[in-house]
């Protein structure tokens, strides 16, 4: 929750704002104190750890207001909003060479006040991958692209230094964790684009409107989604072999066509019977094998869709009949789609 103070020399319209009926709705601000005295204003910011300051102008222009540039020439990391009933271009000027974040007109609008905590929301959401996390995110993406040996520290490590920097602070907290963990996802999907059809996206991606969760709880989703993605890329490691690079990575790329050995063989201009030896000797298993893995994986990643039908999740990897689909799925994971759907759900 970002903490925001009003600075109201006279005392007598602070609650113009505080009484606006959007902070019912604005649970990730909490106005904590209105200011009277402005010369306490710096140590109420150190005090508190406010995020935000809303300065009334209260009729006086902005080169007269002292605890403005008080505020431009200190090192606090606070974004300030200026109301003014002034709309000339100097006092407008003064306010942003102050640092204002934005200077709002009188009379006050909810609409107006509402705008500007939006983009300074966003302003703060992206504010908390910073370029000391960078090296830690590109150390996790690096690891899982090699094996995944060290994910899990990696990932505590990550997790641990988001909340210490945001001192425990939950609602916070929980947003700067999911915008890393989408960095992280981006950063995987744009070295290896075929990854996308192997993860639940849902599970890496930013959302507004979340839950809020406990440090531990957001460790043990990294740990799992993570993981996850280290034992794919490590058992599709075969596509980094440069003598089956380009049939390997077809098979990926279009595991939602109907794939066979002659349709792979004639799209990447080789022979069949090269295909398979070459196939065999470099992995232990057949080209075919391959193909039905493949499909499955990217099966379990759309029975996670639970507005999908089965019957639809097998036209859509190239299986024109679904019992038989549901067949080979058995086979290969013990349950059937309907059965690992459950299973799934249970879980979550």
């Amino acid at each position: 929750m970002y903490k925001i103070i009003i600075v109201d020399n006279l005392g007598e319209n602070a609650d113009c704002i505080k009484s606006m009926d959007i902070w019912e709705k604005r649970v990730d601000f909490e106005i904590v104190k209105v200011v009277k005295d402005e010369k306490k204003v710096l140590d109420v910011i150190r005090d508190n750890n406010i995020n935000m300051v809303f300065i009334l102008a209260n009729g006086r222009e902005i080169k007269d207001i002292e605890i403005i540039r008080e505020m431009k020439n200190s090192v606090l990391d606070v974004s300030m909003i200026i109301i003014s009933k002034f709309s000339d271009y100097n006092n407008i000027r003064e306010g942003f060479l102050a640092g204002a974040f934005d200077y709002i007109i009188e009379p006050i609008s909810p609409v107006y006040i509402n705008s500007a905590l939006n983009r300074i929301y966003e302003k703060f959401e992206h504010k908390y991958v910073k370029e000391e996390m960078i090296s830690k995110i590109n150390a996790l993406v690096e690891n899982i692209f090699l094996g995944g040996d060290n994910v899990i520290y990696i990932c505590k490590e990550i997790v641990e230094s988001i909340y210490l920097d945001l001192d425990n602070e939950t609602i916070t907290s929980n947003i700067a964790t999911d915008r890393a963990k989408e960095k992280i996802y981006e950063k995987l999907v744009k070295n290896k684009t075929w990854l996308k059809k192997f993860i639940w996206a849902q599970n890496y991606t930013y959302k507004k409107g979340f839950v809020v969760k406990t440090k531990e709880e957001i460790f043990n989703e990294w740990k799992r989604d993570f993981v996850q993605v280290a034992r794919v890329i490590k058992k599709y490691q075969v596509l980094d072999n440069k003598l089956i690079y380009h049939i390997g990575k077809y098979v990926v790329v279009h595991v939602d066509e109907k794939l066979t050995l002659e349709s792979v063989s004639k799209a990447v201009y080789l022979n069949k019977s090269y295909i398979s030896h070459i196939f065999r000797r470099e992995t232990g298993i057949s080209f075919v094998e391959f193909i039905t893995d493949v499909k499955i994986d990217r099966a379990k990643i759309l029975l996670l869709d639970n507005e999908r039908k089965i019957c639809e999740i097998a036209l859509l990897i190239g299986y024109s009949d679904a019992e038989y689909f549901s067949k080979i799925f058995k086979l290969k994971t013990g349950l059937t789609p309907t059965q690992f759907r459950e299973e799934i759900n249970q879980k979550n």
